[in-house]
């Protein structure tokens, strides 16, 4: 029942559109200036999927694509940027949020709440006291 409304819900592509706080969440997470102010001008896309019981999230911006596939509710490993992370993605009212441990490395954990408002699909991504947000139109 989940799968399926996220699939009606979240599934297709997405692009970028606005962002609060980016700067600050980059900063929190250890990013360099020259990466913050790259990162901060890409707009990146992503696309969403289910399929086979299994929830796809791919993310491409100009520095680098991400492809993560997750079961829901069920912990997995995955890296990004050579960390490795323990990430669970759960789903409830509406929300899908994902939560993201880093392994043997001193980078802080972050949760991510995916959720449509309107016609955007607006993702909350929280890191120690940032809470940032990234607001991505239909495409």
């Amino acid at each position: 029942m989940a799968l399926e409304e996220i699939k009606t819900m979240f599934a297709g592509k997405w692009k970028l559109d606005r962002s609060e706080n980016f700067d600050e969440f980059l900063k929190e997470m250890g990013v360099n200036v020259l990466l913050r102010k790259m990162a901060e001008s890409s707009r990146p896309e992503q696309v969403i999927e289910v399929k086979d019981g299994q929830i796809r999230i791919s993310t491409k911006t100009g520095l680098s694509n991400q492809d993560d596939v997750f079961d829901l509710g069920k912990e997995c490993e995955i890296e990004t940027n050579t960390v490795k992370h323990k990430v669970k993605v759960v789903y409830s009212d509406g929300r899908m949020v994902v939560t993201s441990r880093p392994v043997g490395s001193d980078l802080k954990p972050q949760r991510i709440c995916r959720e449509l408002i309107q016609d955007e699909m607006v993702m909350t991504i929280d890191v120690g006291d940032i809470i940032c947000k990234r607001i991505f139109k239909r495409v």
